[in-house]
C-alpha cells in the first residue's frame, strides 16, 4: 500500500532502549517518556497514514461512481441515439412500404379501368360492325325490292303495248274477209307473248328479291362471324402484362429503398455502437489513471510525514542508548530532558 515503506520501518525499528546500571531514576524516567514518545509518534503517524489512505479511497470511490455514472450516460445517450436511428429507419421503410402498397392499388386500379373500357369498346366494335352489315342487308333488299317493282312495271307496260298492237292489228283487219281468222290468231299471240311476259317478269322479280335477300343474309353472316375475341384476349394479355412490369419495377425500386435504408441505418448503428464502446472506455479508463494518481500522491505524502517522525524516533532511541553515560549526572539530565523533548515538540509541530 502506498507509503507503507516509512511506516513500517518506524514500526520496525529496535526494540526499546535497555539501561545498563548505573543509572539515575531521572535518567530511567526520561528513558520511559522517550520510548512513550516513540511509541505516540509512531502511533501517529500510522494513524495519519490510515487517514489518509481512508481519505484516498473515499476520493477515488466518488471519482469512480462519477466515472461510471458518466460512462453510463454516454452509453445511454448513444443507446438513445441508436434507438432514434434504428426509428426512423423503421418509420422510412414502413413509408416506402405504404407508399408501395398505394401505388400497387393504383396500377390495379388503372389495369381495371383499361379492361372494363376494352370491354366497351368491342362492344362498341361489335356494335358498328352489326349495324353496318344491317344497313347493307336493308339497303340490299331495298335495292331488290326497286329492282322487283321496275320489272313488274315494265312487264305491266310491256302487257298493255301488246294490248294495244293486238287490238290495233284487230281493229286494222276488222273489215278484212279473214278478219274473224285474224282476229283469234292476233288474240291467240297475244296469250301467248302476255303468259311470257308474266311468266319472265315475275321470274326476274322473283330473282332479284331472292338475290338482294341472300346479299342482305351475307352481310348479316359475315357481321355474325367477324371475330371479336382474339382482339380481346389479345389485347386483356398485353393490358396484364403491362400491369404486372409495372408492379415488378414498383417492387424493385422499393426493395432497393429499403436496402438502402436499413445499409444505412446498420451502418449508422455499428458506427454509434463502436463509439460508445469507446467513449465508456475513455471514461473509465479516466477511474484507473486518477487511481494510479492518487496512489502516487499518497505514498509521497504519508513518506513525507513518515520520514520525519521515523527520524525522530531514531533520534530519541539513540540519544537514550547514546548517553547511558551520563545518566546519573542530574545537571545533564535535566537539560537534556528539556531541550531533547523540547526539540521533539518543535520537530512534531
Amino acid at each position: 500500500m502506498a507509503g507503507n515503506a516509512a511506516v513500517s520501518r518506524m514500526m520496525a525499528s529496535p526494540v526499546p532502549v535497555t539501561i545498563a546500571p548505573p543509572s539515575s531514576p531521572e535518567f530511567l524516567a526520561l528513558v520511559e517518556e522517550i520510548e512513550a514518545r516513540r511509541a505516540a509518534i509512531e502511533a501517529h503517524s500510522t494513524a495519519q497514514a490510515e487517514q489518509i489512505r481512508a481519505s484516498a479511497d473515499a476520493l477515488k470511490q466518488r471519482f469512480r461512481t462519477n466515472t461510471d455514472a458518466k460512462a453510463m450516460a454516454v452509453e445511454q445517450a448513444h443507446a438513445a441515439a441508436l434507438g432514434v436511428v434504428q426509428q426512423h429507419a423503421s418509420t422510412a421503410q414502413e413509408t416506402i412500404q405504404g407508399n408501395l402498397d398505394a401505388e400497387l392499388a393504383r396500377v390495379d386500379a388503372a389495369a381495371e379501368a383499361e379492361l372494363l373500357r376494352l370491354d366497351g369498346v368491342i362492344e362498341d366494335k361489335h356494335g358498328a360492325v352489326t349495324r353496318h352489315a344491317e344497313d347493307k342487308a336493308t339497303l340490299a333488299t331495298t335495292a331488290g325490292d326497286e329492282q322487283a317493282q321496275r320489272a313488274t312495271e315494265g312487264t305491266t307496260e310491256r302487257t298493255t303495248r301488246v294490248n294495244e298492237i293486238a287490238n290495233a292489228k284487230i281493229e286494222r283487219y276488222r273489215t278484212h274477209e279473214q278478219a274473224e281468222e285474224i282476229r283469234d290468231t292476233v288474240e291467240s299471240a297475244k296469250r301467248d307473248v302476255l303468259a311470257e311476259l308474266n311468266r319472265t317478269g315475275t321470274a326476274v322479280a322473283s330473282s332479284v328479291r331472292t338475290k338482294s335477300t341472300e346479299l342482305g343474309a351475307h352481310f348479316r353472316k359475315e357481321a355474325a362471324q367477324t371475330d371479336f375475341e382474339q382482339p380481346r384476349s389479345d389485347a386483356r394479355t398485353q393490358i396484364l402484362e403491362n400491369r404486372d412490369r409495372t408492379k415488378d419495377t414498383l417492387r424493385e425500386i422499393a426493395a432497393n429503398a429499403t436496402a438502402r435504408i436499413t445499409a444505412e441505418a446498420s451502418q449508422l448503428s455499428t458506427s454509434l455502437q463502436e463509439q460508445s464502446t469507446q467513449r465508456s472506455q475513455d471514461v473509465r479508463a479516466q477511474a484507473a489513471l486518477f487511481d494510479t494518481l492518487i496512489d502516487e500522491s499518497v505514498a509521497t505524502t504519508i513518506t513525507q510525514l513518515a520520514e520525519p517522525a521515523e527520524a525522530l524516533a531514531n533520534d530519541l532511541a539513540s540519544f537514550a542508548q547514546d548517553n547511558q553515560d551520563a545518566a546519573c549526572y542530574q545537571p545533564f539530565v535535566e537539560e537534556a530532558r528539556t531541550e531533547l523533548l523540547a526539540a521533539a515538540d518543535s520537530r512534531q509541530a
